[in-house]
């Protein structure tokens, strides 16, 4: 467990994570409790939490280029993404 603690300690530098949220992750993944059964991530239903990518930051800049005074609202709509 000291190893794991250790380990995720010097892996997450910059995202701290404390060694009791550690702790908790080790027991849930050991009994197999909260569906931490696995480490891969849970398909999840709504929206992605970011519509960031390098299209959208594209797409953005070339609207922009194209149209100085373009708002919010017709990038949104012209993107189709939520605001």
């Amino acid at each position: 467990m000291q190893d794991t603690v250790r380990d995720l300690t010097i892996a997450f530098t910059q995202d701290r994570v404390s060694e009791r949220t550690i702790r908790r992750w080790w027991k849930d993944f050991v009994n197999g409790t909260r569906d931490r059964d696995s480490i891969d991530d849970k398909k999840r239903v709504g929206r992605p939490v970011s519509v960031r990518t390098e299209d959208n930051v594209t797409l953005v800049l070339d609207l922009v280029m194209t149209d100085r005074q373009i708002t919010v609202s017709q990038l949104v709509e012209q993107m189709e993404i939520s605001r």
